[in-house]
């Protein structure tokens, strides 16, 4: 049955129905032609009892006066039996009478040239005993009957009529042929009635099918199938239908939610941009005083303890400041309007600029800065103070988490094929791989005991991110606990600026801090 599994359920509901019918008509069929076949055979032999009796009652004469002409006249009345093939009338001692041959009994051997495979001798015997027999060979196509011939309750002698099957093969014949008409026109009206019938079953299906296609297709839960009855498919579009409502409400609940998550997110967003310009102002005068006060610039502190506070409050205003321009950059970059002032530059100065930023930083925590690259760089195509950020993000992130006596290693090269690429790598602690998702993400901090020991917002990695993506490049950080993380930025060929060569290889080594 497997070869109905692809058949469409108006064609299998019809098949199963064609196949039933089939079937049943079949073993139908077959029970006919054999009973008919039974019945007939039953009558031929019957047939030549009554002939046996009737033949034998008028030779009783012939066989008691041995008048061989009287039997032959009364045998020769079988002509009107066309399909007596063969008959003979014996003596009780076994002799032959007389004999009658039919038509086609030319082609058949004589009883006394007969083999005994079939019994023929017995027969003759039980007829000679007052017991009538036959012999019925359906492949040979003929039957033999033996019977006695009585007179006052005393066998006086026997006879054999032979006659052919034909009546019994031409009704087998009809009979099939008959079967077959039967059945081609049973078939056809099963199918009419089938094709018919099958929407019953087929249409209220076919019907939720192309609902289901259509919902699925143009996302609209809105529509509902149409019920076509109050059996188990009225029952099952009923079910269908009910689960169409609650992916409806789920989904205008959804849709709200996520509305409400973008203005909540936009008011945020708003909100940071607001509150990090407005929050710059106060800052820049507290670092402009303090560092007035700190510098000294207009006459000595009377207490030394008071520039040691003013230097403390510079250098916490400048932190906080650079906080609040990470979180307005991040803030513009979610929000789709930050832009990109793009210029060419030299790719090295910017580097060795960055560097003496944060050498002090690196000096002071034992960590060794050095720089890979070549002087011959091309110009980059970038937005330098952007690009400027990204670096000190980086950096400062590494110089963090790296320990002293640690190595940090900053590689730039470029290629006229696939453009920049820069690498940050440094020998920190790591980052186990399953938290680089949490690291990249906005705001995400990796909660462990080595990170506790530093402040930080999580806005570096995210935002370096940000901004190189923004620049049209990737952003790929490859870490291990225990043995450091490799950040690679690469930015496009079309970033290359200038008419400067590109060219493949890394420069000396420069070391910035030791």
């Amino acid at each position: 049955m497997s070869y109905l599994r692809n058949l469409s359920i108006r064609n299998k509901i019809i098949a199963i129905n064609l196949s039933t019918c089939c079937l049943v008509l079949f073993v139908a069929s077959v029970v006919f032609v054999g009973s008919a076949t039974l019945i007939y055979r039953q009558a031929v032999i019957d047939e030549l009892d009554s002939i046996a009796r009737m033949v034998g009652y008028n030779s009783r004469a012939a066989l008691v006066f041995n008048d061989r002409g009287g039997a032959d006249l009364i045998l020769a009345a079988l002509q009107s039996k066309p399909n007596i093939t063969f008959a003979q009338v014996n003596m009780k001692a076994g002799t032959v009478l007389a004999q009658y041959h039919g038509a086609g009994s030319e082609e058949r051997p004589l009883v006394s040239q007969k083999t005994d495979v079939h019994g023929h001798t017995e027969l003759i015997h039980q007829a000679s005993n007052g017991v009538t027999g036959y012999n019925l060979n359906l492949f040979g196509g003929f039957v033999d009957l033996y019977a006695p011939i009585s007179l006052d309750g005393e066998v006086i002698g026997t006879i054999l009529i032979e006659s052919d099957l034909d009546i019994i093969y031409s009704t087998f014949v009809t009979n099939i042929v008959i079967a077959l008409i039967a059945i081609i026109l049973s078939s056809f009206i099963a199918f009419i009635y089938s094709s018919r019938l099958q929407a019953l079953v087929s249409r209220p299906i076919l019907h939720l099918l192309d609902t289901m296609r259509t919902v699925s297709t143009a996302q609209n839960y809105t529509v509902r199938a149409q019920r076509y009855g109050e059996d188990e498919l009225g029952s099952l579009t009923d079910g269908f239908n009910e689960m169409l409502t609650q992916i409806q409400a789920r989904n205008t609940e959804l849709q709200i939610a996520r509305k409400d998550a973008e203005s909540a997110n936009y008011a945020k967003t708003k909100f940071l941009a607001t509150m990090s310009h407005e929050l710059r102002t106060p800052l820049n005068a507290i670092i402009g005083f303090s560092e007035v006060i700190k510098d000294q610039s207009f006459g000595p502190v009377g207490n030394t303890q008071y520039c040691e506070y003013a230097h403390d409050i510079h250098d916490s205003g400048r932190h906080l400041l650079a906080l609040i321009n990470d979180i307005l950059d991040l803030s513009k970059v979610e929000s789709g309007a930050e832009e990109l002032y793009e210029e060419e530059f030299e790719v090295p100065d910017l580097v060795r600029s960055v560097a003496r930023l944060v050498r002090e930083r690196a000096m002071k925590g034992g960590i060794a800065l050095e720089l890979d690259i070549r002087d011959d760089l091309p110009l980059l195509h970038a937005d330098e103070r952007k690009f400027k950020q990204i670096l000190v993000n980086l950096l400062a992130n590494a110089i963090k988490f790296t320990e002293p006596g640690g190595v940090i290693t900053f590689k730039a090269w470029c290629r006229a094929d696939s453009g920049f690429v820069f690498q940050v790598i440094d020998t920190g602690s790591g980052i186990a791989p399953e938290d680089i998702p949490k690291a990249l993400s906005q705001f995400g901090q990796i909660d462990n005991d080595h990170n506790r020991q530093h402040e930080g917002t999580g806005l570096g990695l995210p935002l370096s991110k940000s901004l190189v993506e923004l620049h049209g490049g990737s952003f790929d950080l490859q870490s291990k606990v225990g043995v450091g993380t490799t950040i690679t930025m690469r930015l496009p060929a079309r970033r290359i600026g200038g008419e400067s060569e590109a060219t493949c290889s890394t420069g000396k080594i420069e070391k910035i801090a030791s």
